[in-house]
């Protein structure tokens, strides 16, 4: 029916036109891009499946790139193994050539000579061989911990927190008559002035045992060439420091108790034959106090804290000071006499003779402790203690130790008595040249030690025991571990199945004996042999894991091309397919606007019957 209002007709042509254009512009799409899906509405379940797919795609061509990167790796670390067994092979020669007895000293000098710079150039490619800034004969340490080691300065530079007091309330002392005798009480000190009045009454007498005294201020006694006396009472320096203390001896000559104080800078030059320390030269317990400078003296019994004590104790004290003397040196007490220390830590440098030692020169139970100080001196040097006969519990040392005879990285000489050593560790560098020991120089006596730990990249070649007495218990494991390399070569977060973890290290300490006792001794061939036994195993297992790399490459590329192929279905478009498409769209198109022009041309015909 001819109408004027409503076009039938057209409208039924330009939905059909919208349709065929559509599936035209789809058609042009996918022939420009290749592919079927390029939107997420043209197929939402198989675009899903084709960006998984892409992403693992990605993953493995990174994969690829990794497991190649790691025979690169591998391959440089063999290379430099080909070397130093080449080398050993040669020193090899050079041991049998210089063992045969033909040879003069001038023969076995050049021998030697040889030999020497062929275990330099493999000490030298064991420190250098990198690959991609990766030093590949590198090792590392096991994280073992203790209380010593984990003891460390706070906020307000003390071992333990110290709770400040209010010294408001408290009468100074500048108020008082320094002429007469003090009451027993509290009182404050807040100036260098109140600090040396309380010298002058100890040293008259005027101070009765029981008094305490409290710090409110921190002290500069620059200008004062300090007099230390005996203090029967306590000192409390409430977490404030006294700087510059200059004198032939410490704050105190003895004291029933110092704490939480901090001596800066202390300057102690001393001509006594003995008792030196920066805090008290003998006889005081002193808890929580921190000290740094520099104490000499050309006798005995010389501490960074104490030089003497007898049935007193010290603890969670820290010393950074430089301490000198002859005998019985320590970086916290000179000789610790049926007494101990807990929880204290030393660094800076101790100097002595005989009986140096990190915490205590002589004798002392050591519970807890840690240095870090370097320590020089004769006979009978120690790590802790020079020379003791006491219990060493969870203690730690990751300095350096330099003596000649009985010298140790925790005790030089171990005497007198069975003495119980446990939960040591020993990450410092020990050297001497008669009885040294990782852990003890010289074990005189019977010792157990249990549950230790030492460092032996540090230590080298070291026995544990530098002489060792009768029924000697060891119990010791070395924590050095070699540096684990991981190669990420698969494609999932799953160690187990995408990682391949490899070691490269060879332990190459016995070369610095090698040096020592020179190649025409007995024992060199057998270390030799052992040296080339450990790169063989070594290259066997580098050969290994190149193996399963080159596997590990197949793998991939086998799932690489399965996985590309599996996306090429879901998402490729079929160009034959879709040029057909195209051709049926674009005549239907053209058909439809033929007719949409027929059809737009019925309303006038409409007209015409008017």
């Amino acid at each position: 029916m001819p109408s004027v209002n409503t076009n039938l007709s057209s409208l039924i042509v330009q939905t059909n036109l919208k349709s065929s254009t559509k599936r035209l512009n789809i058609a042009i799409e996918r022939m420009s891009t290749g592919f079927k899906i390029n939107h997420a509405k043209d197929n939402a379940a198989n675009y899903s499946i084709k960006t998984k797919l892409s992403s693992k795609i990605s993953s493995y061509e990174v994969a690829e790139d990794n497991a190649m990167m790691g025979l690169d790796m591998l391959e440089t670390s063999s290379e430099a193994l080909n070397h130093m067994e080449e080398n050993l092979t040669r020193i090899r020669s050079l041991a049998v050539q210089a063992q045969n007895g033909t040879y003069g000293e001038k023969s076995l000098r050049a021998l030697n000579s040889e030999a020497q710079a062929l275990m330099n150039e493999i000490s030298r490619l064991n420190e250098t061989a990198q690959y991609n800034g990766i030093k590949l004969f590198n090792t590392g340490k096991a994280e073992i911990t203790n209380a010593g080691k984990e003891l460390e300065l706070n906020e307000q530079g003390f071992l333990q927190e110290v709770i400040v007091r209010d010294t408001s309330t408290m009468t100074k002392l500048s108020t008082v008559d320094e002429t007469q005798a003090l009451a027993i009480g509290t009182y404050s000190i807040s100036t260098k002035e109140e600090l040396v009045q309380m010298t002058n009454m100890l040293e008259k007498g005027l101070i009765a045992s029981k008094t305490e005294f409290v710090l409110a201020n921190d002290i500069d006694l620059s200008g004062i060439h300090w007099k230390s006396t005996k203090f029967d009472g306590v000192f409390d320096g409430n977490g404030h420091t006294i700087k510059n203390l200059t004198g032939e001896n410490g704050l105190f000559s003895s004291a029933e108790m110092v704490k939480n104080v901090k001596l800066e800078n202390v300057n102690i030059s001393s001509t006594k034959n003995e008792n030196i320390g920066g805090i008290a030269s003998s006889d005081s317990n002193i808890t929580n106090c921190t000290i740094t400078g520099k104490i000499s003296s050309n006798g005995q019994n010389v501490g960074g804290v104490v030089g003497y004590n007898y049935y007193k104790y010290l603890n969670y004290c820290y010393s950074d000071v430089e301490v000198f003397g002859l005998y019985k040196v320590g970086g916290i007490a000179g000789w610790l006499n049926y007494s101990g220390a807990t929880g204290c830590v030393s660094r800076g440098k101790v100097s002595g003779t005989s009986n140096v030692g990190g915490i205590s020169g002589l004798q002392g139970n050591m519970i807890s402790c840690a240095s870090y100080a370097e320590i020089y001196g004769k006979t009978n040097i120690g790590g802790i203690s020079g020379s003791s006969n006491y219990t060493h519990v969870n203690v730690y040392f990751a300095g350096t130790v330099n003596g000649e005879e009985n010298v140790g990285g925790i005790n030089g000489r171990n005497y007198n008595t069975q003495v119980n050593y446990s939960n040591l560790i020993m990450e410092g560098v020990v050297n001497g040249k008669t009885n040294v020991g990782v852990f003890i120089g010289n074990t005189q006596t019977s010792c157990n030690i249990t549950y230790s730990f030492y460092y032996k990249k540090n230590t080298g070649r070291l026995p544990l025991l530098g002489a060792s007495g009768l029924n000697t218990k060891l119990e010791a494991k070395d924590i050095t571990i070699p540096t684990e390399y991981y190669l990420q070569v698969g494609i999932n977060s799953d160690s187990k199945s995408s990682g391949i973890t490899l070691t490269t290290y060879v332990d190459f300490s016995a070369l610095s004996s090698l040096l020592q006792t020179g190649i025409e001794d007995e024992s060199v061939l057998k270390q030799i042999d052992t040296l080339v036994n450990q790169v063989s195993l070594k290259q066997t297992e580098i050969g290994t894991a190149q193996n399963r790399l080159a596997s590990v490459l197949e793998e991939i590329s086998i799932k690489y091309d399965n996985l590309v192929s599996s996306r090429s279905t879901i998402q490729d478009a079929d160009i034959a397919e879709e040029s057909s498409a195209y051709i049926r769209n674009q005549i239907l198109q053209q058909a439809a606007a033929t007719l949409l022009a027929t059809a737009n041309q019925i309303p006038s015909i409409a007209l015409q019957l008017l």
